[in-house]
């Protein structure tokens, strides 16, 4: 049977990444994949423009202990299918599959230089996650993607009434959708009430994840009861010009 083995580095710069992860308590391996995944991350952001975030500091909270928070926080276990909506550079998709190594992780994201890098890391690290080329109102209608995912996340991707018309048909019924975001969420939850009900979906309860140096984000956590409507989501420039 063929076995990948994973490509590991940690070089200089990487250290304080490496070992900001292990001081903070997670498994050596899970410290070694990411901060692999930062130098793959920051090298290929040279050359193409992946992500603001190149401090060593603000890489460990930001693309690391935000992404993760999902599981520290006991909303997503190791064996969970997932849906990643809008991955860009594989955030956070690559965390949680280094995090979650039985969890099979579906990324969808529409810009293609953004895929060929995660597809780059996936190989490089052996993590189980399939990524997709695709936008996510189309990917939604597919036959193996509607109501099949225990968990769909999504982070910067879009304000919440507009999310979760693009994500609700992806979870299945008794699943969970995952936001993340800023401090802005009050509005965005209150501005997304009918569009949550529109797919079938109860919340949010809301999560605070804390980050270095006073920065809170937030997880807004739905629950799917009922199946999204066969009409949702839209076009996106529908969905965009008249939110739910």
């Amino acid at each position: 049977m063929w076995q990948c083995s994973p490509y590991i580095w940690r070089g200089k710069g990487m250290d304080k990444i490496y070992g900001a992860i292990v001081k903070m308590g997670y498994p050596v391996h899970v410290a070694e994949k990411f901060s692999t995944y930062a130098q793959m991350l920051l090298t290929e952001n040279e050359r193409t423009n992946l992500t603001r975030i190149t401090e060593p500091a603000d890489v460990v909270y930001n693309h690391f202990v935000d992404a993760v928070s999902p599981v520290d926080l006991g909303l997503i276990h190791d064996g969970d299918k997932i849906m990643d909506v809008g991955t860009g550079p594989g955030i956070p998709a690559i965390p949680l599959a280094i995090m979650l190594p039985h969890s099979k992780i579906t990324a969808i994201e529409s810009v293609g230089k953004k895929v060929d890098f995660v597809d780059k890391v996936v190989d490089s690290l052996c993590v189980n996650v399939d990524v997709l080329n695709e936008r996510a109102e189309k990917a939604a209608f597919f036959q193996n993607m509607r109501s099949s995912f225990d968990v769909v996340v999504s982070r910067a991707v879009a304000s919440l009434p507009v999310l979760l018309e693009l994500v609700g048909a992806f979870a299945k019924e008794g699943g969970l959708v995952v936001a993340y975001k800023g401090k802005g969420y009050r509005e965005e939850a209150e501005q997304a009430r009918n569009a949550a009900k529109m797919m079938g979906l109860r919340g949010p309860e809301i999560y605070d994840v804390k980050l270095g140096d006073g920065v809170v984000h937030y997880l807004l956590k739905y629950e799917k009861l009922y199946p999204t409507g066969k009409k949702f989501p839209r076009r996106y420039s529908v969905i965009k010009r008249t939110p739910l």
